[in-house]
C-alpha cells in the first residue's frame, strides 16, 4: 500500500502544480488585454489610431514570466487612464503564430510597437514597474539631455547604475542641431535601456573625459557612463551600427556581483559570461587576492575588445560580461556547466558559457593567470577548446511544460476554452489515476493471490503429513486369511 500511496500522491502533486500554471498568470481584472490572433492583427499591427502597445509574451509554465507578471499589472495600472498606451499580453504556447512571427525565443520578451515601423524590444536586465513605464514613455517620447551644469551631470552619476548613459560629447550647440537626427534615431533603437547626453561645455567635457579609461579625445567624442564599466572615450565616426555595438558592450560593468534576476537576464542577454562561482559563506567580509586578479583580468579584457563579437545567435552583438557568483546558489547551473564541485584548494571556480545552452570546454580547475589565453582562443573560435552543449536537468518546470503542452494539444483540437481546458484536464487526471489505481490493484492481487495459492499448498502438505498412510489391501487380505 506504501507504494500506491506514493503513485497517487505523486499523481496529485503534478495535478497540483498543472493547475497552478494555469491560475498564475490567470484573467483577473488586471487591466491587461489578452490578445488573440485576430486582435493582434486588427489592434496592434492595423490600427490607424495613434496607440502604443507594450506586450508582454509569456508561457504560463515559465516560471520567470509568473515572477515579473505583478510588475506588468503595476505597470498597466500606472496608464490606466491614458488612452494612447495600452498593456497587452500574448499566451506564446496558444497564439503559436504570433509569436512565430515576432520571432519570440524566450520567456518572457516584451516587445513595443508604436507604429507599424517601430517595434522596440526591451531588453534592460532589471524588469520592474519603474523601468517599464521609463521604458514605454522614452520610446514614445524619444529624446536626448542637454547637460549644463555639474548637479546634471552629478545626478546622472548616481544613477549609472540602474540607468547607463551614452555620452556625446562636442565643440558647440551648432553641433547638437547638426547631429539631432542621429540622436532621436539612436533613441528609438535604444529606447529606455540608455539615457542619451550631449554635453558642449569644454569644463564638463574635461570631467567625463577623466571618468573613461582614456586621457584624452579630440572632439566630437563617444562614451558610455556606467557603473565600474571602463569605457574609453572613441572618436564619433557617425555609424549607427557602431555606436550601437558600442553602447551594447560598455552598458554592462566589468565586474559586478548580480543579484538572481540580473543573473537569469545576463544568461539570457547573449553576451559571453565569464562566471566565477566562489563560497560566499566562507568568504565572509575578506576580499582575497583572486578576486582583485578577476576584476583586473576583466579591465584588461575591456580595454583591448573595443567592440563586441557575437558570440551566440542573439540579434545584437554583445560583449564579454564577467559575474562572480555563489556556487552553492548555483551549483546546478555549474554541473550543467561540467564542473561539479567548488575548487576549495584556490577558492573558486570558473565557466565560461554562451547562455544557458553552451559552455566553453575549459580545464575544471582553469586559474585567473590562464583564463586570458582561454578567453583570446575563444575570441578566434580556437579548436583547442570547443564549444559543449549544457547538460539538460529534469525539474519541475519541465513536468509544467510537459502537462501544459498536452493539454494545448488536446486544446487545439477539441476547445479553445480555459474552463473546458480545466475540465478535460480533471478528467484526464481522474482517468490517470483510476488507470494506475487499477493497474496497482491488479498487481498487489497477483501478488496477493500468489501468496495465498502458496500458504494454501503449504498447509495441504502439512495435513497430509498428518494423515496415516493407507492400508495395503493384499496384504490386509493374506494377514485376515492366517487368522482363520
Amino acid at each position: 500500500m506504501n507504494i500506491l500511496c506514493k503513485i497517487l500522491y505523486a499523481l496529485f502533486f503534478n495535478f497540483i502544480l498543472y493547475i497552478g500554471s494555469i491560475y498564475s498568470l490567470g484573467d483577473l481584472k488586471d487591466h491587461i488585454t489578452n490578445l488573440q490572433q485576430k486582435d493582434f492583427e486588427e489592434k496592434v499591427l492595423g490600427k490607424s489610431e495613434n496607440i502604443t502597445w507594450f506586450i508582454y509574451f509569456f508561457a504560463p509554465w515559465c516560471g520567470h514570466c509568473q515572477r515579473i507578471y505583478p510588475e506588468v499589472v503595476k505597470t498597466a495600472e500606472y496608464f490606466i487612464l491614458n488612452n494612447n498606451i495600452q498593456i497587452g499580453k500574448v499566451d506564446c504556447t496558444i497564439q503559436t503564430e504570433i509569436c512565430k512571427q515576432e520571432k519570440i525565443q524566450a520567456y518572457p520578451t516584451f516587445k513595443l510597437f508604436l507604429n507599424e515601423s517601430y517595434v522596440k524590444k526591451y531588453e534592460k536586465p532589471k524588469r520592474t514597474v519603474k523601468d517599464f513605464i521609463r521604458f514605454i514613455e522614452s520610446s514614445e517620447n524619444p529624446k536626448y539631455t542637454h547637460i549644463i551644469s555639474q548637479q546634471q551631470l552629478d545626478e546622472i552619476k548616481a544613477e549609472i547604475r540602474n540607468f547607463p548613459t551614452f555620452a556625446l560629447l562636442l565643440q558647440s550647440n551648432d553641433d547638437i542641431l547638426k547631429y539631432e537626427k542621429f540622436l532621436l534615431t539612436l533613441s528609438n533603437h535604444i529606447g529606455s535601456e540608455v539615457s542619451i547626453i550631449t554635453v558642449t561645455d569644454p569644463k564638463l567635457v574635461s570631467n567625463i573625459i577623466r571618468l573613461s579609461i582614456s586621457e584624452s579625445c579630440d572632439l566630437p567624442c563617444i562614451m558610455v557612463l556606467a557603473s565600474n564599466n571602463e569605457s574609453p572615450t572613441l572618436p564619433f565616426n557617425h555609424s549607427m551600427e557602431f555606436t550601437i555595438n558600442f553602447i551594447n558592450q560598455f552598458k554592462f560593468p566589468s565586474v559586478f556581483f548580480p543579484r538572481q534576476d540580473e543573473f537569469i537576464d545576463s544568461l539570457h542577454s547573449g553576451n559571453l559570461l565569464v562566471i566565477m562561482g566562489i563560497d560566499v559563506k566562507l568568504l565572509g567580509q575578506n576580499y582575497p587576492e583572486y578576486l582583485k586578479e578577476f576584476e583586473k583580468l576583466a579591465i584588461q579584457i575591456r580595454k583591448e575588445s573595443v567592440l563586441p563579437v557575437k558570440f551566440s545567435n542573439s540579434i545584437h552583438p554583445r560583449g564579454i560580461i564577467f559575474l562572480i557568483v555563489d556556487f552553492v546558489t548555483y551549483s546546478s547551473l555549474f554541473r550543467e556547466f561540467g564542473i561539479n564541485n567548488l575548487n576549495y584548494t584556490q577558492g573558486y571556480s570558473i565557466v565560461i558559457s554562451d547562455g544557458l545552452k553552451y559552455y566553453y570546454n575549459l580545464p575544471k580547475n582553469i586559474t585567473i593567470k590562464h583564463l586570458y589565453n582561454a578567453i583570446k582562443l575563444i575570441l578566434k573560435e580556437d579548436p583547442q577548446i570547443p564549444k559543449k552543449k549544457a547538460y539538460s536537468i529534469f525539474s519541475i518546470n519541465s513536468i509544467r511544460r510537459f502537462l501544459y503542452d498536452l493539454n494545448v494539444a488536446i486544446s487545439s483540437v477539441f476547445y479553445k476554452s480555459w474552463y473546458h481546458a480545466i475540465l478535460v484536464t480533471i478528467v484526464i487526471c481522474v482517468i490517470l489515476s483510476g488507470c494506475t489505481l487499477c493497474t496497482c490493484l491488479l498487481l498487489f492481487g497477483d501478488i496477493a493471490e500468489s501468496h495465498f495459492l502458496q500458504d494454501n499448498h503449504i498447509q495441504n502438505i502439512e495435513l497430509q503429513d498428518n494423515i496415516p498412510a493407507p492400508i495395503d489391501e493384499e496384504k490386509s487380505e493374506n494377514e485376515t486369511k492366517k487368522e482363520r
